[in-house]
């Protein structure tokens, strides 16, 4: 393997990159073994192989969990919330009331691959209204829709509109 030198810039110069820090809320959302904390609990991919399976079910499971909860009973679980009668509808309200006790701003936020700063953390039940909200990279407030949450931890950014700047 060759190495290519720009011969117009000297060998020792070094560019430095630093981050704007971005003035805003931020919520550290995490779902799955990291949030249930049990090393026996299955990976990020299964648990988001089983919220595409049994959106609903699998979250009810995971907002009523035992002491020991595991690949096995979690799917024993979600096979008894999967023959809840309405149970997006119950999944919906449980979420609703956590996040109302949130400050959350009017609009819509963005999830960010943040893993340092200061966030606050979450209950499980306003988790999984977040990442029901999520469509890519965006949270749309309003939306819900469990079998597209996704297993593992970022950040949901609300940006702070600063005075003097922004839509006049």
């Amino acid at each position: 393997m060759t190495a290519l030198h720009n011969m117009s810039v000297p060998p020792r110069s070094v560019l430095t990159l630093q981050r704007a820090e971005l003035h805003g809320l931020r919520y550290r959302v995490a779902i799955g073994a990291s949030a249930i904390g049990d090393g026996r609990f299955p990976d990020d991919a299964a648990l988001t192989r089983c919220f595409r399976e049994d959106g609903a079910a699998c979250a009810l499971a995971l907002l009523h969990p035992d002491a020991s909860l595991t690949a096995g009973t979690l799917r024993d679980r979600v096979a008894r919330f999967r023959r809840i009668k309405n149970a997006l509808g119950t999944l919906k309200q449980l979420c609703d009331a956590a996040l109302a006790s949130l400050p959350l701003p009017g609009g819509f936020g963005f999830f960010v691959d943040e893993t340092q700063g200061s966030a606050a953390t979450l209950s499980l039940a306003a988790t999984i209204g977040f990442l029901a909200a999520r469509s890519g990279p965006l949270y749309l407030p309003g939306r819900f829709e469990p079998s597209l949450i996704t297993a593992g931890a970022v950040t949901l950014f609300f940006p702070a509109l600063e005075e003097g700047r922004g839509v006049r």
